[in-house]
This record gives structure tokens, sequence and C-alpha cells, in this order.
């Protein structure tokens, strides 16, 4: 089946229509008693984490009014049949034209909100992270009115401040969201290369919004926000940046792709900012995200960069195996002399990305880090020549970069099992003891640990001491 979000009414005679009573048998609306076999669904934000059945979970209902909100999005199932035998492929709209002219700033799209679901809050002893998940809360979907085209980037919104300025819309045929966000601004998500003019939205379709604190909001839009063709889109911006683009796909998937950004920019914050920061929706397929404060990003927006950096990655693979690619893009938005890396930490390895901006890794069932921690981006002031692990069975314990600049060192143990904690001490040539701290790993996991210390140019053992692990590894400060 295809599955669209767009706002129309639809009748009987051009599309087969199934839910439940009242909504069945209304308007030639078929009744149906199953769930499963229901066509149009709306989302009410307030059950984001509330699942009824197989189907109504997540937000997501079978309607159940004969009446279509303007402004609300709806999901609606068309079978290739309806296609097969709709000669133009079009779905056609009737009623009274919206204008964006009523009433004080527009027309006003239905109440935004953002509920909390009380079973999570302030707390419950059974909470289930699976189904309180925070990253559920402020969606809304709503659509085009209007019967045109409209600008995201145009003057004639009203966003609320509450609100993150940016519209996911999903791709039916790539099975993910694509995202723009902010004004001129940067399109991410499923395919996002091949979208010609991002900052519009057809006229019909439904896409989501994300109020981001709060508990309401209001959004509006006036004639200006419409837009009479697909003009050529000039990308503006009032504060250069510094940014990656990381596109994952599937090696011999087909022509999907996904994007995720981090970036660099004067004014940014460390926390969420509304406007230049985007929430990440999940794909149906491989997809990518940047975690930041408890939560992921399709784009994550943080301060200038200064000095080194490490920014964790978040991959999904949707239940996938096999060779998967990153991609790096725009790269040369940074100064030649910032080093970029890869870490994989199931291989223990550091890719330069400037050198290679592609990497071609396999995901494998039993491979314990193949879930969403393993790869990392490493911004160095200075290059790392080189990596010497130690190893000692399927234990590595290594530090990086190597040679540092001395401001930041960090020492890396993956594998390490039986280990609830480890000793990292540093020794200079003579043997003297420059820096000694505990770091905690917990139920064999990996960890990494961060070396608090301003070490002067020289040579130095750095040692990882554990009940059933002992490594030492040198580490060169220019």
């Amino acid at each position: 089946m295809v599955l669209l979000y767009l706002l129309v009414f639809l009748s009987s005679d051009d599309l087969e229509m199934r839910a439940f009573s009242p909504l069945g048998g209304t308007n030639g609306v078929i009744l149906m008693n199953q769930p499963e076999r229901a066509t149009i669904f709306t989302y009410n934000e307030s059950e984001h984490n509330v699942k009824l059945d197989t189907v109504q979970k997540d937000g997501w209902r079978v309607a159940t009014s004969a009446t279509l909100t303007a402004g609300r999005g709806y999901r609606v199932f068309i079978s290739p049949d309806f296609l097969a035998n709709n000669y133009d492929n079009k779905i056609k709209t009737t009623g009274g034209v919206n204008l964006g002219n009523g009433g004080s700033g527009g027309f006003s799209f239905p109440a935004l909100t953002r509920n909390e679901y009380s079973p999570c809050f302030p707390s419950d002893p059974s909470f289930n992270p699976t189904v309180c998940n925070e990253e559920n809360r402020g969606w809304n979907l709503v659509a085009n009115p209007f019967p045109s085209a409209i600008n995201w980037d145009a003057a004639g919104w009203t966003k609320p401040a509450n609100m993150n300025n940016a519209f996911f819309i999903w791709d039916g045929v790539s099975n993910g969201y694509r995202v723009y966000v902010g004004t001129g601004g940067v399109s991410l998500g499923v395919t996002s290369s091949t979208n010609a003019n991002p900052n519009l939205i057809p006229t019909g379709q439904a896409f989501f919004v994300k109020l981001t604190s709060g508990t309401t909001g209001t959004l509006k839009a006036d004639e200006t926000v419409k837009n009479s063709g697909a003009a050529s889109f000039v990308r503006t911006a009032t504060t250069a940046s510094n940014n990656v683009r990381l596109r994952i796909s599937k090696v011999n998937g087909g022509n999907y792709s996904f994007d995720a950004m981090v970036r660099f920019m004067e004014g940014a914050t460390e926390a969420f900012d509304q406007h230049i920061d985007a929430n990440f929706m999940r794909s149906g397929r491989e997809s990518v995200a940047f975690p930041s404060n408890n939560q992921n990003l399709v784009l994550n927006t943080l301060p200038s960069l200064e000095g080194y950096r490490v920014v964790p990655v978040k991959s999904y693979y949707s239940g996938q195996t096999g060779q998967f690619k990153f991609d790096f893009l725009e790269l040369n938005s940074f100064p030649a002399n910032v080093h970029i890396y890869l870490k994989d930490r199931v291989l223990n390895s550091l890719l330069d990305v400037r050198q290679y901006p592609a990497y071609t890794f396999n995901v494998a069932a039993n491979n314990n880090l193949n879930s969403n921690d393993r790869f990392e981006l490493i911004f160095s002031p200075t290059a790392i020549t080189e990596v010497k692990p130690a190893v000692n069975g399927n234990a590595v314990f290594s530090v990086y970069p190597n040679p540092s600049n001395g401001s930041k060192v960090v020492a890396s143990m993956i594998g390490f099992e039986n280990e609830s904690s480890v000793q990292v001490v540093v020794t200079d040539v003579l043997g003297k003891v420059v820096y000694s701290a505990t770091q905690t790993i917990g139920n064999g996991n990996d960890a990494e640990h961060a070396i608090a210390a301003r070490l002067a140019s020289g040579v130095y053992n750095v040692s990882c001491v554990g009940k059933s692990h002992k490594f030492t590894t040198k580490l060169v400060v220019e």
C-alpha cells in the first residue's frame, strides 16, 4: 500500500475509505470493526505514548469524525488498485477556499500541544523507557490548507517561540521523513539531496511540527506564505558555520539515503537551539542522528569550534544487517587546519574523513556495538598520526589523539569484561606519576576517560589497570 500524509476530503466514489463508527457509514465511508483494516488516521499528540493495538499506537488513531478539520493532517492509505484505475494519479478536493487573511495574523492551524504521558510523570514504579519515550512529546500533524504551495521561509508565518523552526514530511517512497530546518535553512533526512525547493510545502500536504517546551502553541500563516510556482530557491545565511553532513546508505540498497548534520556556529549553545537545531524522527530504514542533552537531533548546532571536540553519533539500522556506507559532505566549510576523524569503536580505528570522505562498514547481528553507540566524530587542531592500541584477548586499550598537543587526551577501553572500574595512570619518562584517576565501567561495558591534566611536551606511559586487565601504551605530547 501507499502511505500519504495529506489533508483532503475524500468521497468513496474516488477512494475506498474504511473507518470506525460513527465515521463508518457516513459519506460513503465503509464501516469496519478491525482497526488494522482502517485506511484513515488522525494523530493525537496527547496519546503519544499510548498503544491501543497493533496500529493505534504512539499517537496514531483511527478517525472517528466525518468532518475533516482544515489545517489538520491525516494519514491515508491508498491501495495500488486505486492508483492503477485512476488515470492521472491525482486526488481531487472540493469545498471552499481557505484564505490567510481571516482574523488576526492570518489562518490559524489547530492548536499545537505538548503533553506529558501521565503514567510517566512525575514518577511511576512501572516506568518502561520503551513506552515512556520523552522524544515522542510535542509532535503535531498539521497540513497546508491553501490551494497552493506554501513557503516556510516567508515572512507571513507566526510561529510560536516554543516550536522548533522545522517541518517534517513523510516520504513514502524512501520510507522516512524529510526535514527542513530554519529560515533559509538546511534540508536533511531521507534522500534530502534530491529535494528541489525544500522550503516549499505542497498544497494538501501534511507535515509534523514539534513543540519543545510548554504545553500549547499557536501557528498562523497569512496570504504572503503562498507560492505561485517552484522558483529557484536562494539560500541565505547571516552567520557562517562549519558543518559536516553525514549521509548513511546501505551498499546495494537502491537510491535511499538519510542525512544528518552537525555544525559549529557563533551564537549557538550546547543546549537545543529552537531555530537552528532540529529533532530526529527515525526512518523505516537506516538513519543517523547526533545526541544532545538526552535527545537525538537530525541537526545539532554547537558553539564555534575551538580546540579538540568529540561528537557522538547514533546509527540505526531498523533490524537490517550487511554492508553500510557513510559519506561525509560539505567538509570544505572547515578551515584547512581542522582535522576530522571518524572513530569506529567496533574496529577501534580512526578514519581521516577529509582524506577519505566515504567509509564502508559491516553490521552483524552478533556485534554488541552495532547498535547506536558505535561511532564518534573527532575534531582536532592537531593531526592524529598513529593509534597503537594495547590488546589483550578481545579487550583493547588506546589513547587518542596520539601525538597530542596536551590539551585533551582520551583513554578508550573496549571489551573490558568483568571490570567495574579501572585505574588510569600517566607517568613521565622518569616514572613519576603525573596523573591518576579511577574510571567506572560497570557491567562489563566499554568506557572512555578524559585525562584531566595539562601535559607538557614529552613522552609518557599511560597505564590502565583492573582486576582482569593491565595495559600500558605510550603517549607523545608535542
